[in-house]
């Protein structure tokens, strides 16, 4: 007889919720429960690839950060140490407290640029102050270092940004209608107001399509996470939220349960709620366009419209809408510590350390359960020797019963030394940690400082850490901070425009440099002061630019009065260009008087020149003839040529001062252009 076939419902229970969830879907007919099904089968397909590819090695990633140890973490099976080693947990609030040093340890975390011409530049400033102030209010920066530790945990950071109604409370007084001057009444202003804050989500939590490589070219995205049930509540009472009956809405599966993230506290009431920000079929929205009159190919999955969806565990639509937000953008913004090409989830710190730490670990467990043998006392015994049921336990003062010499019945033993290279490698795997990681290893780079190391290896060891937090730093800046700057400017202007104008408004960071790369910039600017003097142009900006990388609360005033140092006593200033001028007359002055000297010495050698070459011959062949023929003819001659070299000396005479004449009326006329250059001056 054949043997009856058994059936396995366990095996077959994955086969039976498939066929209980097609009947589901076949049993849909409201445009809301079609809506359910369709987001449904895309969620379960996001969830299933993320859970598969990338939540065991999240769930390792959190213990190493942690601390945390559990069974699977075991190297070998007979390693008893749970000691984790906080490499990794160092690198990781390194790396997080350097960009929240950058984003917001200086102050200033944002400056908005006027890009529209009908906006002033005081408008411009009251707006940047007043989102500073509003993003206080509702902790942003708490917010964004939550997502950055998760970008240096997970490999990637998630930021929603939730619109919410906040009450802006402030203490007031309220004088009495009867008698204002005496009776007055002490309470509070309130101000509701609608506010964006960020939220900052767990990969976990996080749905988006694995096909997609950003927020904004994937399908949609979705956020799975549990609330209390008064939220639920609140929200269908305001008119948020349809109204749905809680009791009896569908449990949450078991499946959910098991999520680590999703899990609440034992008896707490809570519900699992479903965020959807994506395209969806225009016909779930708008279900009157399917008419009879339409073509069949003209109402198509491809014809999709951007929404707003909340599922209430997976079965019930609370709210279902066309995106309300004007610029068409959702309000999701995600960055990765270290891009991978062409994927979402990113690489994080713990994963570029994680091989690294894993050995670190290995070595100091293996160092403490060797330590564990040679430290703790063993002890051989004969137990045939030993009273029956007596527990053998060593402790100080404590007498054991023994049948026989005791020498004989024990013999203590150890098991050799522990190996000395184990305490070796481990700083050694430690220094790994940091150099996958890229976290900065404070005890060499003290030690590089201290003397044991030259400057220049000191500098291209600061340059190698600045340059890899430098490329982090780029992608949080330009992936998460920046866009949800953006963003959360752009929903202001649309809910609250008598605050925020709306207009063309340029966001930027206001800082790029974290504490690493400001004190080495700080060392280069010190070293550039001392090669030059106070009196140098150069020294103040030097000066200021030390003081504005500095953490002083005052630097603005502190640069104050470095530049009114700086800068010249306006009566000093003026007494210095009253000498200036009056040395500049005196060597013009002087320059013309040169210039007149040289012009008569050169007419008197030419004068002088002359006569030696012309007249003084004649005179001398005239004496030379006197003395030869001393008659009257002779002496006739004589006068005559006498009179006529007296002529000539005469005429050049004449020559001569005419040509001084002219000199000095070109030194006039030279000292009237500068007269006229220097009342242009003054001018």
């Amino acid at each position: 007889m054949a043997a009856k076939p058994t059936v396995d419902l366990e095996a077959m229970r994955p086969m039976i919720i498939e066929s209980e969830k097609d009947e589901v879907k076949s049993e849909a007919t409201t445009p809301d429960e079609k809506a359910v099904e369709w987001l449904n089968t895309h969620l379960t397909k996001w969830r299933s690839n993320r859970d598969t590819n990338y939540k065991d090695k999240w769930e390792e990633y959190d213990r190493l950060w942690r601390g945390v140890w559990a069974a699977s973490d075991k190297e070998r099976q007979s390693e008893r140490s749970k000691f984790i080693s906080p490499a990794i947990a160092q690198a990781v609030e390194s790396a997080v407290a350097e960009l929240e040093e950058v984003s917001f340890g200086r102050g200033k975390a944002f400056v908005l640029e006027n890009a529209d011409e009908s906006l002033t530049d005081e408008s411009v400033v009251r707006m940047e102050s007043q989102l500073d102030d509003d993003l206080r209010r509702v902790h942003a920066r708490v917010a964004m270092s939550a997502a950055a530790t998760n970008a240096a945990v997970y490999g990637t950071g998630i930021l929603e940004i939730q619109k919410t109604s906040y009450i802006i409370r402030t203490p007031a007084v309220k004088p009495d209608a009867v008698d204002p001057t005496e009776n007055v009444s002490y309470g509070t202003m309130d101000e509701d107001r609608e506010m964006f804050l960020w939220h900052p989500v767990q990969p976990y939590n996080f749905l988006i399509d694995p096909e997609a490589s950003s927020i904004e070219d994937a399908l949609g995205v979705a956020i799975e996470e549990r609330v209390s049930r008064h939220i639920v509540e609140m929200g269908m009472e305001n008119g948020t939220y349809k109204e749905v009956d809680l009791d009896e809405a569908a449990p949450i599966s078991s499946d959910d349960d098991k999520d680590k993230t999703l899990t609440t506290q034992e008896g707490g009431d809570s519900v699992k709620l479903t965020r959807y920000y994506g395209l969806m079929p225009r016909e779930f929205l708008f279900p009157e366009d399917e008419t009879e009159n339409l073509v069949e190919t003209e109402v198509e999955d491809e014809d999709y419209i951007e929404v707003c969806a909340v599922i209430l565990n997976d079965r019930h639509i609370l709210k279902l809408e066309e995106t309300t937000y004007m610029m068409k953008e959702r309000p999701v913004v995600a960055f990765q510590w270290d891009i991978v090409p062409n994927r979402f989830w990113g690489r994080g710190i713990v994963e570029k350390g994680y091989n690294s730490q894993k050995a670190h670990d290995a070595i100091l467990r293996a160092r403490f359960d060797s330590l564990a043998l040679t430290v703790h006392p063993m002890i051989g015994v004969d137990s045939s020797r030993m009273p029956r049921g007596f527990k053998l336990v060593v402790s100080p003062g404590r007498t054991i019963p023994t049948n026989g010499r005791p020498s004989e019945i024990f013999e203590p033993f150890k098991i050799g030394q522990v190996d000395q290279n184990l305490y070796q490698e481990a700083p050694i795997l430690e220094k790994m940690v940091f150099q996958a990681t890229g976290a900065a290893d404070m005890s060499g780079v003290g030690a590089a400082v201290s003397g044991e190391a030259k400057a220049g290896a000191v500098s291209m060891a600061l340059s190698a850490v600045i340059k890899r937090f430098k490329r982090t730093l780029m992608n949080f800046h330009e992936q998460l901070f920046t866009p949800a700057l953006r963003k959360t400017l752009h929903m202001y202007m649309q809910y609250s425009p008598e605050l925020y104008p709306p207009s063309a408004v340029e966001v930027r960071p206001a800082s790029s440099m974290g504490v690493i790369a400001r004190e080495y910039e700080q060392q280069q600017l010190i070293s550039l002061l001392q090669t030059m003097q106070p009196d140098s142009p150069a020294y103040a900006a030097i000066l200021t630019g030390i003081v504005d990388n500095s953490n002083l609360p005052n630097r603005a005033a502190i640069n104050q009065m470095i530049l009114q140092g700086a800068s010249p006593n306006p009566e000093v200033l003026q007494m210095q260009q009253e000498q200036a001028q009056e040395a500049h007359q005196l060597a013009m002055r002087k320059q013309l008087a040169e210039i007149a000297l040289i012009e008569s010495q050169a007419g008197l050698n030419l004068a002088r020149t002359e006569y030696e070459i012309r007249y003084k011959p004649q005179i001398e062949m005239v004496n030379a003839m006197a003395e030869a023929r001393p008659d009257k003819e002779g002496d006739r001659q004589f006068d005559k040529l006498t009179k006529v070299a007296d002529l000539a000396i005469k005429e050049k005479a004449v020559d001569a001062k005419n040509r001084d004449i002219a000199s000095n009326e070109r030194i006039a006329t030279m000292q009237t252009r500068a007269a006229l250059m220097r009342g242009r001056t003054n001018g």
